[in-house]
């Protein structure tokens, strides 16, 4: 998904994601507090959402993603970031989401856009991961 996009999907039996729909709007850890409002609710039960937003005042892009599935999910994802003024991909890794949790990742430079691959059940958490509130 592009910056200041949400893409609501689900999993089909393989693991592959199927768009639901795209929407825009604004995440508001992406901006300066009071400067934005979160523009979106969670995604439909059975549904995952990604959503990318930054902003130049406060020198972060934001990632957050919902899982509203019965399981937790796992998945390999790529920014495309600006760098010495060409756009290049970079892996990153992003820990496993919970049922029912929101993560949110962050990432102090400009990302154009995210690529989420590689989808499948996660399990617990890796070393290093870090639950939401935890």
């Amino acid at each position: 998904m592009l910056l200041g996009q949400r893409a609501l999907f689900r999993l089909d039996d393989r693991g592959m994601p199927v768009l639901a729909k795209v929407e825009t709007g604004r995440l508001a850890a992406a901006h300066p507090t009071g400067q934005a409002q979160e523009a979106f609710a969670p995604p439909p039960p059975g549904q995952l959402a990604a959503a990318l937003d930054g902003s130049a005042e406060k020198r972060a892009s934001v990632l957050k993603i919902w899982n509203r599935r019965d399981k937790p999910v796992d998945f390999r994802s790529v920014l495309l970031v600006l760098q010495d003024g060409k756009l290049t991909p970079v892996p990153v890794y992003i820990c496993p989401v919970a049922v029912g949790e929101t993560r949110t990742e962050t990432w102090p430079r400009p990302v154009v856009a995210v690529a989420l691959i590689r989808f499948h059940e996660g399990g617990p958490p890796l070393k290093g991961c870090k639950t939401p509130g935890g």
